[in-house]
């Protein structure tokens, strides 16, 4: 699998939880793709948001795709009938992908502005287009705050 391209599928709640549970580990996603025109071209640590159509456009042999959705049996047989032989569910794929990488040293104190640039662009993925936050990511963000707020004292 070394040489390949990653992609999250689907750049929501269970999408962005895949990203940051690869970059723990030390993998790095190359993009996400999603059906919904409102996220693409969106971009996330330096990652983009591609529409359907633009990945069906990708070398299907060189990318690992990861879909990650609640329910993601359909969507992984979907892909794997349009020629994708390397699709996995989200829990699969982060065992595989980092099977034998070193985790990430976590420091988060050195880390603060990292977060914080973070934050923003999440935040501003969220409210563009006049959309609302979804009550999860909401949750994460306040949580995020109050962790922030004590970490300054």
């Amino acid at each position: 699998m070394k040489n390949k391209i990653i992609c999250i599928y689907c750049m929501g709640d269970y999408g962005l939880e895949t990203y940051f549970k690869l970059l723990e580990k030390g993998v790095k996603a190359d993009f996400f793709a999603d059906r919904d025109s409102g996220k693409h071209g969106y971009a996330l640590d330096g990652l983009f948001c591609k529409s359907y159509e633009e990945l069906l456009q990708e070398d299907r042999e060189q990318v690992i795709l990861i879909v990650a959705i609640k329910k993601p049996e359909t969507l992984i047989s979907h892909f794997r009938q349009k020629g994708f032989p390397d699709v996995y569910d989200k829990e699969t794929a982060v065992e595989l992908l980092a099977g034998d990488k070193q985790p990430m040293k976590k420091e988060p104190l050195r880390k603060i502005a990292q977060i914080e640039q973070m934050k923003l662009e999440i935040q501003e993925l969220l409210y563009k287009n006049g959309k609302a936050m979804p009550g999860e990511m909401q949750e994460i963000l306040q949580d995020y705050e109050i962790r922030h707020a004590a970490i300054k004292r």
